[in-house]
């Protein structure tokens, strides 16, 4: 008689989660942190664009 008892599943140690997930929310944080940074230049581009604008239009006395 063959005895094949299933094999246990393979267990994950809990750090190996831990960081897994920790790497997954840094990861996402510099997505998130990068974004912002780029949607701040381009709104300080836009910003200095039309200040520079403005001032085209302002007498020089």
């Amino acid at each position: 008689m063959n005895d094949t008892s299933p094999t246990p599943p393979e267990v994950i140690p809990p750090y190996t989660t831990g960081w897994r997930l920790a790497t997954i929310i840094c990861v996402v944080l510099l997505a998130v942190g990068g974004a912002t940074g780029v949607s701040l230049y381009e709104m300080f581009n836009a910003q200095i664009s039309h200040l520079q604008a403005k001032l085209k239009n302002v007498p020089q006395t």
